[in-house]
């Protein structure tokens, strides 16, 4: 049953279901000049390191999916996340091949942009600057989205990109939410994965940083904000990130984001209204740069 776009009739027994978003920086990268960087891959320690991601988040891949950007090394740590029985050995083709012979599993890997970065535009330059000097996410917060419509730059990452497209996919999954709940509300067939769906979705450096920090921003403040970009520092280390619940109980809906700070963890309570003024945000953004 297509969870994204069944309208299944109300029930009047709703049960709890749950869907989990795992956000995830990949793992370590091998240093490959002769590739582009959609092709550089997992080293050794990267794909121990997404196998070892999986085994503490414990994936049922029967109601799984994995998600990555169009850069190699993210569809692999997502896929290995998801599955990390695999060979440690196997190349990103081989765990595609598995998948297409398991015919239980199905299509199991979405490419994404939003997951990504990009550096291509005129503010590039001062976004790789200040990664190299170590004040990337300082310069993501404070001044990339300044530095964007003063250049005109209608393509390089920055705060309100990420923050807005990481919100458009959980947005999205807050809407299957809904569905979600009315369907395993009358069909059991996903009962035995505790009426829960995982998602795994790796992506790069500063993308889910980009997000919580401006999560903090709208619901705690500045200087809550400030004190998460502080606590991380550069970003997250390899295969770190964030853990997002929504949960549905008939048409009550709640939607939870759990994130390191200064070594602990935190949770935060936010609404769809966020979620969606966020993506309203980073619309105007992008007029404002249209109309320079």
């Amino acid at each position: 049953m297509n969870i994204e776009h069944s309208h299944a009739p109300e029930n009047e027994q709703r049960v709890k279901t749950k869907i989990i978003l795992e956000f995830m920086r990949h793992g370590e990268k091998e240093n490959d000049k002769t590739k582009s960087d959609e092709e550089v891959r997992l080293t050794e320690k990267g794909r121990m390191m997404a196998g070892e991601k999986g085994e503490e988040l414990d994936p049922q891949k029967e109601v799984s999916l994995a998600w990555g950007s169009p850069k190699k090394r993210t569809q692999e740590t997502a896929l290995r996340a998801m599955f990390p029985d695999i060979d440690p050995n196997a190349s990103l083709e081989d765990i595609e091949e598995m998948i297409r012979e398991e015919q239980k599993f199905g299509k199991k890997l979405i490419v994404d942009e939003r997951l990504s970065f990009d550096l291509s535009g005129p503010e590039g330059k001062e976004m790789l600057a200040a990664f190299k000097e170590g004040k990337y996410l300082q310069y993501l917060i404070s001044e990339s989205d300044k530095r964007a419509i003063e250049l005109g730059d209608k393509t390089s990452s920055s705060y309100l990109r990420y923050a807005g497209n990481i919100s458009e996919i959980i947005n999205r999954y807050a809407k299957i939410g809904d569905n979600f709940n009315r369907i395993a509300s009358k069909d059991d067939k996903y009962k035995e994965f505790g009426n829960q769906l995982k998602r795994y979705l790796a992506t790069h450096q500063g993308v889910a940083e980009g997000f919580v920090a401006k999560v903090l921003e709208e619901a705690q403040g500045p200087e809550k904000r400030d004190e998460f970009i502080s606590s991380v520092g550069s970003g997250f280390k390899e295969t770190e990130g964030i853990h997002l619940e929504i949960q549905n109980n008939g048409n009550h809906q709640e939607i939870t984001i759990t994130y390191q700070i200064n070594g602990n963890k935190e949770t935060i309570a936010v609404s769809r209204d966020l979620i969606e003024n966020i993506i309203k945000d980073r619309e105007e953004f992008e007029k404002k740069i249209t109309t320079q």
